[in-house]
């Protein structure tokens, strides 16, 4: 379920290397890192404002990107799964994926949305594992018995974003996943 009112999208400016960064944009900023290969673990993904600041950046050589963070959130207007090229400049195609993992008879939200007057909800990125970008990015959650890896990538020269859903151990369970869209401009 949502939270009430619009998630808390600051407006930073992106770019490579180093990004300014923060959750409260009359805040000072916070160092954010774009890094070609990284590996996190739960110490960085438990914590939130340490996941948000490890971002990655994904390209499909025709004028789309991908562009998040470590948790899964999104912590400002850029951050998209799927922004695509057009005519008249890009556009976000897609924002996220809200995934549910039923098992054992227990639901576990997998989606991680901060809003800007009800705080985080869901908390998916409290279940997550282990993120590696290497050279895409790849989330392991463990929500009770199952652990599952979701990876994602852009197809070249493509507007067009792969996602993958694998179950890695645990009994069986059921995965739902639903896609969170709109039509703007990437800022």
């Amino acid at each position: 379920s949502r939270g009430p009112g619009p998630p808390h999208e600051p407006a930073e400016d992106a770019g490579t290397g180093l990004i300014p960064s923060s959750p409260d944009p009359r805040a000072a900023p916070s160092p954010c890192y774009i890094a070609p290969h990284m590996r996190l673990g739960q110490d960085v993904l438990t914590d939130l404002e340490r996941a948000l600041a490890h971002e990655w950046l994904l390209a499909d050589g025709i004028g789309g990107s991908a562009l998040g963070t470590a948790a899964g959130a999104r912590s400002r207007p850029e951050h998209a799964l799927l922004v695509a090229p057009g005519r008249t400049g890009a556009s976000v195609a897609l924002l996220a994926l809200d995934a549910r993992l039923v098992a054992d008879s227990a639901t576990h939200e997998l989606a991680t949305h901060r809003w800007t007057h009800a705080g985080v909800n869901p908390a998916g990125h409290e279940l997550l594992e282990s993120f590696a970008l290497d050279p895409w990015p790849v989330w392991r959650f463990r929500a009770g018995p199952v652990t599952l890896e979701k990876s994602l990538f852009l197809l070249a020269g493509h507007t067009a974003l792969v996602v993958s859903y694998r179950h890695i151990a645990g009994p069986a369970a059921r995965l739902t996943v639903s896609p969170v869209v709109t039509a703007r401009g990437p800022g």
